[in-house]
């Protein structure tokens, strides 16, 4: 099996993204400054309309600033709740507050989040 570094053009900027739960290409591809185009080439997806959560997706970076590690949320991403997160444990995982992701997305009661509901995860 090829590497995923294997078929990249030389000297481009590449960047691997995990696919969290919620996104879409079209976001990531925002996110990185690249094209939905150019990553469903990079990662031979037929359907940019299908991809997976915890798929790794090459990035040729177009504009190189500021961008997201692996698999790091911002506040331009949303994370989908899965049974059993927190406010607290997602805060902790992501660098930030409780305060932080409670005010970015309007939430009246911090503990009261549910599995499926989408939220912003600002940048510390």
């Amino acid at each position: 099996m090829a590497s995923p570094e294997e078929g990249l053009p030389q000297g481009q900027p590449a960047r691997f993204y995990i696919v969290q739960p919620g996104n879409t290409l079209s976001e990531i591809a925002r996110v990185f400054g690249a094209s939905v185009e150019n990553i469903a080439q990079a990662n031979n997806i037929e359907d940019p309309n299908i991809i997976l959560a915890g798929q790794t997706l090459v990035v040729l970076v177009v504009q190189p600033a500021n961008l997201p590690t692996s698999g790091e949320m911002t506040a331009d991403m949303p994370y989908t709740i899965k049974v059993g997160d927190t406010l607290g444990a997602l805060a902790s995982r992501f660098g930030t507050s409780v305060a932080a992701i409670a005010q970015v997305n309007g939430l009246d009661n911090p503990h009261l989040i549910f599995p499926g509901q989408k939220l912003k995860i600002p940048s510390s």
